[in-house]
């Protein structure tokens, strides 16, 4: 849906179509709705791009001229908040969206992380494309939306106190763009420098790529006492740079590109193949409520202390309480007389073990669900 905003708006700006602005207000609706206020961050992209520009006409043209537009857009975009408003009411409601977007930003609640989080997070969500990123030669006077949209969208999650990397996935294929445009020109020219810089990129992808594939087993060895065969994973990677850095000495840029291009997908592959069936059993809800649902009964109170995980109201269907506050878990530790189930991280439950009675029903690595025993 930011995408789409993006794009249809740029499509008005060029053509002055009616169907474009219908388009672009529609997409923006359906962004907020999805994500809140952070889904107006298209909006906020276009306004610093078009004051760049210098056409304030534009922009009164976007949100005066058609008012039905950016009344349709309130009637998608609030509708959500309109639904809660009326199953919740307006102070319930309020309450939630203050504490789902002003505090997530100012505070952090969960998740917090320093200002410069994100520059590994786009380094590494770039691959195997980062490697290109040294060479481009940005011109905001002929990148100026591009170089807009990157710095709004990269600064302002830098600068909230809640972060996760899936917050700039809308970052990506603006670099990718950026990146396009560097080896469209290059195509053309077919610069013997450009060779080299194909040639030299590509060793360090493969390097890296390598060095990860034994590095993470060396981890998971190590951690969580996993053998992983990474034999056939290096053997493609290396059968991959081999085919690619022949396309590259015989300055097949093209061939070269699409090898690189089919890297991440053979990536992935090995990823889910040789790690992540494994891998995934040690984040789990679902597996650490296998076959305990149906204990849990109405009348049971359960709670989640520094285990925020929202997939436990999905699975169990019922109201799950998320602590963070250890006087919050003590308080209902001591005054609690219905049955107890807690959520809990192994660290947290060895403070509490010797001076509380539970039973462990079910534990994934350091996960651990407990059950109160009076």
């Amino acid at each position: 849906f930011f995408l789409s905003a993006v794009l249809f708006f740029l499509k008005y700006k060029a053509k002055r179509k009616k169907i474009s602005l219908f388009f672009f207000w529609v997409s923006l609706a359906l962004t907020f709705l999805t994500k809140g206020p952070v889904g107006l961050l298209p909006l906020l992209v276009m306004i610093i791009y078009l004051f760049f520009e210098k056409d304030i006409s534009l922009l009164k043209e976007i949100f005066w001229s058609k008012l039905y537009f950016l009344f349709l857009f309130l009637v998608l975009g609030l509708s959500w908040y309109l639904f809660l408003v009326f199953k919740f009411g307006f102070s319930e409601t309020f309450s939630l969206f203050r504490y789902e977007t002003v505090e997530r930003f100012s505070r952090g609640y969960i998740h917090r992380a320093s200002v410069f989080y994100f520059f590994p997070i786009v380094l590494l969500g770039f691959l195997p494309w980062t490697v290109f990123l040294p060479w481009l030669r940005v011109k905001f006077s002929s990148m100026r939306f591009l170089v807009i949209w990157f710095m709004v969208v990269f600064l302002f999650f830098s600068l909230s106190r809640s972060k996760i990397p899936t917050y700039i996935l809308s970052l990506f294929p603006c670099l990718s763009i950026i990146l396009a445009q560097f080896w469209e020109s290059n195509f053309s020219r077919l610069e013997r420098r450009f060779s080299r810089k194909i040639i030299f990129s590509m060793i360090i992808i493969f390097t890296f790529l390598i060095i990860s594939l034994l590095c993470t087993r060396m981890f998971l060895k190590e951690k969580y006492n996993l053998a992983i065969d990474v034999f056939y994973p290096v053997f493609l990677v290396m059968v991959i740079s081999v085919v690619a850095l022949c396309f590259a000495l015989r300055r097949k840029f093209f061939s070269v590109f699409l090898t690189i291009s089919f890297l991440p997908l053979v990536s992935l592959f090995l990823f889910y193949q040789f790690f992540a069936l494994d891998l995934g059993s040690f984040r789990s809800t679902k597996a650490l409520l296998y076959s305990l649902k149906e204990e849990i009964k109405n009348d049971d109170t359960v709670l989640a202390y520094n285990f925020p995980k929202p997939s436990l109201v999905f699975y169990l269907q019922r109201k799950v309480f998320f602590l963070q506050d250890i006087s919050e878990l003590l308080f209902y530790l001591e005054k609690e007389r219905s049955p107890l189930w807690i959520f809990i991280r192994e660290e947290d439950y060895a403070l509490l073990k010797n001076k509380y009675n539970f039973i462990i029903k079910s534990q994934i690595r350091n996960q651990i669900l407990l059950k109160n025993c009076f």
